[in-house]
């Protein structure tokens, strides 16, 4: 830019501020217009109306468009930009980055075309040391010159990027909140007190049972609450809509959406605005959805109740310790069993009731449950002496300390169980058993002193599998000798003459003692043989044991008419005798436990289950044999799910004799049986509804 030593005076271009005095001071004889004095009329008007205005203006003019403007338009060229090169310079060499952009705008003007108008259109221009994204809002105007032809074009223009910044700046804002309350999953409202008209986001809409396009009456905001809610939340909300209130909402109802009769806890926050005339003239706020919450806190509180009274029923007492305050708190059991006079206490007034002998390792074990290396479990046992009466107890502590990030305890918490009974008892049962050992002792001595024969003969029976066989068997053959009898002798009684029917009945409850007493010692004697596992294995063919076991329950069949469905079964390996007492007593239930004037339905098959399903019910299945899934149905008097264990204890029985004879060993036999071929038996049923029995067993057996 070219600037003469001292500013000329030219009556046109006198003031101006910054802009004028550059304008004066720049030399304007090197340009197509010449110095001022030779400039048109209408250019020295314009030029003077620019300087002088407050609006940003901007001049193109003449061919080579060059470029004037006023202190208004400066700040748009930034700062180490086009200023002040600008001034003077042809418009080209100015703006090449927004060239294409802006001249085809003034070719149109300076054709004779109308005035533009642009609204916040993105212009980047350089400035600042940089391209910027800039903004505009701009008219470009004709100038006309001394023939009355178009001899530049005016800008007046506004620079609207902050105004535009903003408003994106908003949107995000907008679209930010708008994410937040979706994330949020919250419900928004808003009221105007004044038309008392409602509107709200899509998901309230939804609750309200509308479709999102739909107005909200204003009465279905409070039909669809609760009635027992109603008017506690029309009183909230004319409260908050008091000036004295400060506008503040918060309150927990219930909702009931009218499409879907959905129960939904909400907590509705909001916030009413107040004009000068302290009336309000503006309400909104959200609602959030707290229904699993309230529900969590409920069944919490349930929890809490179930695990007190389990606390009272086990008669525990319950304790924690605070690391802050270094404070144990005790429960009103624990209070009275130490003798504290209140439930908070220090450690050190607790070691005070310990036992001298116990309390040293009382307090190694408490600190060992401080250090995280420990987990944190404490399980100690001592005797106290209660400091109020002396009482002696002995305890049996559990506990476990919570940790914070850093690895310093912050509580331990832990039961209390009076063992002082259990303890004695032992102790007495110890000595006991000291006692009779020694006896014992003294007798084998006596004995091995006197009877080396006898000796011998234990010796012998304790290596040998068969004379302990034999044992069994003579020992079981003894004790059905005299239930012999006792059946003998009651069949005698029961034809005598002249009995009461007192005499009778007892008769008769000693002949059926004797029976079950009877078959409780066979079942027994082959319960026991099942604890054998040198049998050997042979293969096994399942459809020929299953059709003998049903030809053995021939005439219960016909007698029940009963229908048995049998799938093609596979082969395994497996002690056939054993299969055959293992289908035997599960077909003999199935007959057996039917409800009266029902007739028995009863199916077995079989499939083959995946090794990653029988991991489920075998911890360590032989891998690269096939395992099969027998199930038995039958639709009798079934169980509760309850007892789907108990069914398997030996003597377990879940009905009256009178009504289903037996001795409770069938179902322990089957799941010995089962074991024995390492499998695994269960059963699941309903009360009413029938019983299936799984079987899961290997096609083939591996010694180990």
């Amino acid at each position: 830019m070219t600037i003469t030593v001292m500013e000329k005076s030219y009556p046109f271009l006198k003031g101006g501020g910054e802009m004028g005095r550059l304008t004066r001071s720049y030399d304007w004889s090197i340009t197509p217009v010449g110095t001022p004095d030779q400039w048109p009329q209408s250019l020295r008007t314009i030029i003077g109306v620019i300087l002088s205005s407050k609006f940003p203006m901007f001049l193109w003019w003449g061919e080579t468009l060059l470029q004037f403007y006023n202190d208004a338009y400066r700040p748009s060229l930034g700062n180490n930009g086009k200023h002040p090169t600008a001034l003077g310079q042809k418009g080209a060499d100015c703006w090449p980055e927004i060239w294409p952009v802006i001249k085809p705008l003034i070719d149109q003007v300076l054709a004779g075309g109308e005035a533009t108008w642009s609204e916040d259109q993105l212009i980047p221009i350089y400035r600042n040391g940089k391209l910027e994204d800039v903004y505009w809002t701009f008219s470009y105007s004709p100038v006309c010159d001394e023939a009355g032809e178009t001899g530049g074009v005016l800008v007046t223009c506004t620079e609207t990027t902050d105004k535009i910044i903003n408003l994106q700046q908003l949107a995000e804002s907008k679209a930010l909140l708008e994410l937040a309350v979706d994330a949020t999953e919250l419900g928004t409202w808003d009221l105007n007190p004044v038309t008392n008209k409602y509107t709200a986001n899509a998901r309230l809409k939804e609750w309200l049972g509308l479709q999102p396009g739909e107005e909200i009456p204003s009465s279905l905001v409070i039909d669809v609450i609760a009635r027992q809610d109603q008017q506690r939340v029309t009183d909230a909300i004319n409260y908050a809509l008091q000036f004295e209130s400060g506008g503040y909402y918060d309150i927990e109802y219930t909702i009931i959406t009218p499409a879907t009769q959905k129960d939904r806890i909400v907590r509705a926050r909001g916030l009413a605005r107040f004009g000068e005339d302290k009336k309000a003239y503006r309400f909104n706020g959200t609602l959030q959805d707290i229904t699993e919450q309230e529900q969590q806190k409920k069944a919490i509180k349930e929890v809490e109740a179930n695990l007190r009274g389990a606390i009272e029923l086990a008669e525990l007492g319950t304790w924690a310790w605070d690391a802050k305050t270094d404070k144990i708190t005790c429960s009103d059991r624990m209070q009275s069993w130490f003798g504290f006079p209140t439930q908070t206490t220090t450690l050190e007034e607790k070691l005070k009731a310990i036992d001298e002998d116990d309390r040293l390792g009382a307090a190694r074990t408490f600190e060992n449950a401080l250090n995280p290396a420990s987990g944190g479990r404490y399980n100690s046992e001592y005797t106290i002496s209660n400091l109020a009466d002396g009482k002696k107890r002995i305890l049996h502590l559990n506990g476990q300390t919570t940790f914070d990030e850093t690895g310093k305890p912050v509580s331990l918490n832990g039961t209390a169980r009076d063992i002082t009974i259990q303890r004695r008892l032992q102790l007495a049962l110890e000595n006991e058993v000291r006692q009779q050992t020694e006896e014992l002792a003294t007798a084998n001595e006596e004995l091995l002193a006197t009877n080396e024969e006898l000796e011998d003969a234990n010796t012998r029976l304790l290596h040998s599998n068969e004379e302990l066989e034999q044992y069994a068997y003579v020992a079981s053959h003894d004790l059905q000798e005299p239930l012999r009898k006792i059946r003998i002798f009651t069949d005698v009684l029961k034809k005598q003459q002249n009995l009461t029917t007192e005499t009778s009945i007892l008769i008769e409850k000693i002949h059926g003692s004797a029976e079950r007493m009877s078959m409780l010692i066979r079942d027994l004697l082959e319960f026991s043989h099942l604890l054998k596992d040198d049998i050997l294995m042979q293969p096994v063919n399942l459809n020929e044991t299953v059709a003998a076991v049903i030809g053995d329950f021939e005439l219960k069949i016909k007698e029940k008419q009963a229908v048995i469905e049998v799938a093609n079964l596979p082969e395994i390996e497996a002690i056939g005798f054993q299969m055959n007492q293992l289908f035997n007593n599960l077909i003999s239930n199935a007959l057996k436990f039917t409800a009266p004037g029902v007739i028995p339905q009863i199916t077995i098959r079989s499939s083959l289950i995946a090794l990653e399903d029988v991991s489920r019910y075998i911890t360590r299945p032989f891998i690269g044999t096939a395992y099969y899934r027998f199930i038995l149905t039958d639709n009798g008097i079934g169980f509760e799910e309850e007892y789907a264990e108990q069914v398997f204890e030996i003597f377990k029985r879940l009905h009256g004799r009178n009504i289903y004879p037996g001795s409770g060993i069938g179902l322990a036999l089957c799941r010995r049986i089962v074991a024995n071929h390492n499998g695994y038996l269960f059963a699941d049923s309903k009360l009413g509804k029938g019983t299936s029995f799984h079987i899961i067993l290997p096609g083939k057996q591996y010694d180990f």
